[in-house]
């Protein structure tokens, strides 16, 4: 009602966490600011309704994916993929325009954030709370228990606030309205990219006038993007390697041409196969998985699966969706982590893998991809989401089976084929109605567990049959 925020809640410790990089150098650390737990409660409230008016209202758009309920990195690279594939299969060429801002969240004037809210119809009390929520801050280090001084914070939002990644959200929310020339700008929080299906020199222009015009807005609005981290990966190959350039304080930067690029957390390379970030992620769960070796010489039942399933299984499983893998051989790869993992068991060493899978109750990751699949697209379907249409479409007139059945799709290249809206495409026409008409995301896996029960996929990776195919 007074639009104030007491002092004492605008005090913050500041707890650097490592990025990525050499452990020495400060730039590679995000400082995550430790705030009152009161005052996030508070925040909590706050931002519960502002995200109703923001998002409700069309200021923060579909574009953005960050910080946001119901949107998720899986759900923004599906997207993007769903371009990609379609340019690629026509013909095309992809240029992917990566671009990092630097020191985003720490960097944004508060002048800029309070006018776009103000713009938005946000006002009164609640615009005053929030100008003292980011005006007056003030934090400190906190290394292994030693404190630096205070400092007055005279710019960004708190990392590691709950209301600080949506003002965020809304300070970039009209940089989308920027690019006019056809290109495709997609948003994770701070994470950008822009791109565009190149046919010819006219695209290549295009996407160079757009990336000016992200450019020309990042300057006007007093940040900058970080040339260094900045990028152009093409997609497909067989096309021209034109230049591009990005315009900064210090004049213009010709962007470094990328061999790969982890993209929220996702590897993506030129072949668009994903191989090297199955690879990756083989690695890293077989890392995992000689730690647990090495700590825990021998492993039961009760011990073994709450072990597996949160140290070494999520690195073959995260963002699934965008890239299950369609050839034999790196979904082998993938499985002979789960086979090796299994034989960690005592008492079951000698059993087939099978049958070690039906002992301890847990199914092949070949399944787990398949299902994931199936819940990531009925989830998109079922909420309305614009990216839904995007990456399938929805057959129409009298058809036999479900009400959601998905129109087949003619392609030519294997990058479509290993597309999500392609390859669920048989299995999901397959589905009954009650299936498909479950309520809510649970009731959906739970019939879809009972629908696979004796699915022969399920302990066995290599055995497709009870699967329907084109």
């Amino acid at each position: 009602m007074t639009g104030n925020v007491p002092s004492a809640w605008k005090e913050a410790n500041v707890v650097p966490i490592h990025k990525k990089g050499s452990l020495s150098n400060p730039n590679n650390y995000r400082p995550i600011s430790l705030t009152s737990v009161v005052a996030k409660v508070l925040e909590g409230f706050v931002r519960s309704s502002l995200e109703r008016v923001l998002v409700g209202g069309g200021v923060v758009g579909d574009e953005q994916f960050g910080f946001l309920s119901g949107r998720s990195a899986a759900l923004q690279m599906v997207d993007c993929l769903g371009f990609w594939v379609g340019w690629l299969d026509s013909g095309a060429g992809v240029d992917v325009v990566y671009l990092d801002f630097k020191k985003a969240f720490d960097s944004v004037p508060h002048a800029g954030v309070l006018a776009k809210l103000e713009a938005s119809g946000v006002g009164g009390s609640a615009l005053g709370w929030i100008r003292s929520f980011l005006v007056g801050r003030r934090q400190r280090v906190l290394i292994e228990g030693e404190f630096s001084g205070w400092r007055d914070v005279v710019s960004g939002v708190p990392q590691g606030s709950v209301l600080g990644p949506l003002l965020f959200l809304v300070f970039v929310s009209d940089l989308v309205g920027v690019v006019k020339s056809g290109s495709v700008l997609r948003l994770y929080a701070d994470d950008s990219k822009l791109f565009r299906g190149i046919w010819g020199p006219d695209d290549v222009r295009a996407l160079q006038r757009d990336l000016d015009s992200v450019s020309a807005w990042a300057r006007s609005w007093g940040i900058e993007f970080n040339p260094d981290k900045c990028g152009v990966l093409r997609l497909g190959g067989g096309q021209s390697d034109p230049d591009y350039f990005l315009t900064t304080p210090r004049g213009q930067v010709r962007l470094k041409v990328l061999r790969e690029e982890s993209d929220l957390g996702v590897l993506v390379d030129g072949r668009l196969d994903f191989s090297s970030h199955i690879l990756g992620k083989v690695g890293k769960a077989s890392r995992s998985l000689g730690l647990v070796s090495r700590v825990f010489r021998s492993l039961d039942v009760a011990s073994f699966l709450p072990l597996y399933k949160a140290l070494v299984r999520p690195h073959l499983e995260y963002c699934s969706p965008v890239w299950s893998p369609s050839q034999v051989g790196l979904s082998g790869k993938i499985e002979n982590i789960q086979k090796r993992a299994t034989k960690r068991v005592r008492g079951i060493r000698e059993l087939s893998y099978p049958e070690r899978l039906r002992f301890l109750g847990i199914p092949t990751l070949t399944y787990r991809r398949l299902r994931a699949d199936l819940i990531f697209l009925w989830g998109i379907l079922k909420s309305g989401d614009p990216v839904g249409g995007r990456i399938v479409s929805l057959s129409s007139g009298a058809t036999r089976g479900h009400s959601m059945k998905l129109e087949k799709k003619r392609v030519s290249t294997r990058y479509a084929r290993s597309f999500l809206g392609y390859r669920v495409f048989p299995v999901w026409n397959s589905l009954p109605q009650n299936v498909i008409n479950s309520v809510s995301l649970n009731s959906f896996k739970n019939s879809l567990n009972k629908r696979f029960s004796g699915l022969p996929l399920k302990f066995d990776w290599k055995d497709r049959s009870g699967l329907p195919r084109f």
